[in-house]
């Protein structure tokens, strides 16, 4: 979302990638025929050490983007990550705090709580076994699946 890793000027083997801020243009505000736009960003930063407030401050820079250019704008809750190596108490304290905020949020014209689909109820911090990949941090097919049952496909016009 707000922290580049890789700079984008070639190849690099850093997973961390472009910020989202950086590749808005590029990637959804440069598609021509696009009327809606989901952002779903955030676990990289706060796995890396970003604060709730700098998410929040990027997630309303990327809403303010989209709404200038005529887009409709959703914003997607940071799912739990409990389990891979940079998920700590921590970094998921940040997430919640980003999600309360994503929760009442007016930047944005919906909200895709995709923290609740995915969340262990037993251990919010943490995936639901069955959605996980088996890194902790991405949704397998069951995961995605469940995603895509859960989003109220009006929001998308």
């Amino acid at each position: 979302m707000v922290t580049d890793r890789y700079p984008g000027d070639g190849v690099s083997t850093d997973t961390g990638g472009v910020s989202a801020l950086h590749r808005l243009d590029r990637d959804v505000l440069a598609q021509t025929s696009a009327r809606t736009a989901v952002v779903f960003q955030g676990v990289n930063d706060v796995r890396w050490g970003a604060t709730a407030d700098q998410v929040v401050a990027g997630l309303r820079e990327i809403a303010a983007r989209g709404h200038e250019r005529g887009l409709r704008m959703l914003v997607a809750t940071i799912a739990p990550c409990e389990g891979e190596s940079r998920c700590t108490a921590a970094a998921d304290a940040q997430r919640v705090a980003v999600n309360e905020w994503i929760r009442g949020a007016e930047d944005f014209d919906g909200v895709l709580d995709f923290d609740a689909v995915l969340r262990d109820p037993e251990r919010p911090a943490r995936m639901l076994p069955a959605y996980d990949s088996g890194d902790h941090l991405h949704p397998g097919d069951a995961g995605l699946a469940a995603l895509a049952e859960s989003v109220d496909l009006s929001l998308l016009r």
